[in-house]
């Protein structure tokens, strides 16, 4: 790998999330390749933020990724220093991302101060050379479609493909009365526990085919998958691209989510490629350290890694997060 040339993009992502399938297809395992996702929420639980905050996080990752990477460091490494968050290499999962909160597992609308649609290009460097931001000034928000022809442009790619990718998002609320009706039905227990299983797994087909979703105006991404989004990034910068991903958005595990899906909750922290450990395939669900099965001790300290939660923002309000498995 010659890390000299290699494009190296840093987005914060502040939206509402909720995860969808913790059991990755081979396509979207192959479009986490060179991701290094950073989770805010540092498990799969909630992540408190506002408008206000938001943008606060979004000033001061500029100013800390916005330079030229000094010898013997990474943009890797000054992910972990920036401490807002859990490294994770191996992504086990993909998620919906919203704009807005929603009620009774909808997308509508709640009040103006839970609007959060910020997916900020934060820096991209060329090796430890910093190529973006030239001007401090400017902002990108890769919602908008404007901001995405403006990054295209710079990089000369093809978008053409990506009108075809919006689409209406699926109606949840068909699958919520499916299973509200089976558990109602005089099935037995065990012949609901089977039909509701298949609910889920149908709605998590539905969502595999789905890819994002524009608001009225045509002019702004609403809702997008994970998987997508970083996609997205591929197509307009370099499909090579290394893509360092500050996820600060929710990361519960939706209600339908298949109950076989979820052994694969694992997380683990990726190598750093900048620096040429050995490490080729970060991202997708197939890596298994052994080492955390030999001794009853790591069990125990692998089960407690997964319920801290990581707060980095000091806030005075609570706000509704936007959840499928509400």
């Amino acid at each position: 790998m010659d890390i000299d040339n290699k494009l190296i993009v840093t987005v914060a992502v502040v939206m509402h999330g909720s995860i969808f399938t913790l059991d990755l297809d081979d396509e979207t395992t192959n479009i986490f390749q060179n991701v290094r996702l950073l989770c805010g929420s540092g498990s799969f639980s909630t992540y408190e933020t506002d408008v206000i905050n938001a943008l606060v996080l979004n000033t001061r990752l500029r100013k800390y990724f916005a330079r030229d990477i000094e010898e013997g460091t990474s943009t890797f490494s000054m992910m972990g220093q920036s401490k807002t968050g859990k490294l994770i290499g191996n992504i086990t999962y993909d998620k919906v991302l919203s704009t807005s909160t929603s009620d009774s597992n909808l997308f509508a609308y709640l009040y103006p101060y839970t609007y959060l649609e910020g997916v900020y290009l934060i820096s991209i460097h060329r090796g430890k050379k910093l190529i973006y931001p030239t001007n401090p000034k400017e902002f990108i928000n890769l919602l908008l479609i404007k901001d995405i022809i403006k990054v295209s442009d710079i990089f000369n790619t093809d978008i053409s493909k990506l009108q075809h990718f919006s689409s209406k998002f699926p109606d949840i609320k068909k699958y919520v009365h499916e299973e509200i009706s089976i558990k109602n039905s005089k099935l037995t227990e065990e012949e609901k526990t089977k039909k509701i299983e298949e609910v889920k797994q149908k709605l998590t087909d539905v969502l595999y085919g789905w890819h994002f979703t524009l608001d009225n105006s045509g002019k702004k991404i609403e809702i997008i998958k994970m998987s997508v989004l970083i996609e997205i990034i591929k197509i307009i910068i370099s499909n090579d691209c290394i893509i360092n991903f500050l996820d600060y958005s929710c990361s519960n595990i939706s209600r339908f989510v298949p109950e076989e899906q979820k052994l694969y909750q694992k997380y683990a922290t990726g190598y750093d490629i900048e620096q040429g450990l050995p490490n080729t395939k970060l991202g997708g669900k197939k890596y298994h350290k052994k080492s955390y099965r030999k001794k009853h001790k790591h069990q125990r300290k692998r089960k407690s890694n997964k319920t801290i939660k990581r707060k980095i923002l000091n806030q005075s309000t609570m706000i509704n997060h936007f959840r499928i498995n509400k």
